[in-house]
């Protein structure tokens, strides 16, 4: 089966049968799972770029775990959607100890 976008794309439909076996790269609802090499990033960015989409990610940096925050956020900068605007929403019980890191515009 095959879905045609009214931006002229075409593409095989997702399906959670078909595929690579050791990763989730579709939700039981057709939602796309993206990791590095199971979608086209070209047509993942033709589909939802135009939608000026944001995409929430939520950290829970609870107790010892704090000390990974600062690399998280720094890594996610530089890799994760690059071009979206993307809020990450940190739950520590150290608010203190939330590191100060440098985002990109639409970025926070």
């Amino acid at each position: 089966m095959y879905v045609f976008l009214l931006l002229s794309l075409k593409y095989p439909q997702p399906s959670i049968i078909n595929g690579r076996r050791d990763i989730v790269s579709v939700t039981p609802w057709l939602a796309p799972v993206v990791w590095e090499g199971t979608f086209d990033s070209n047509l993942m960015d033709a589909i939802y770029k135009p939608q000026n989409i944001t995409i929430a990610a939520t950290v829970f940096a609870v107790g010892k775990y704090i000390r990974f925050l600062r690399d998280y956020l720094e890594t996610a900068e530089q890799h994760f959607f690059i071009g979206y605007r993307v809020h990450h929403y940190v739950f520590t019980d150290q608010p203190d100890q939330v590191p100060n890191v440098n985002m990109a515009k639409d970025r926070k």
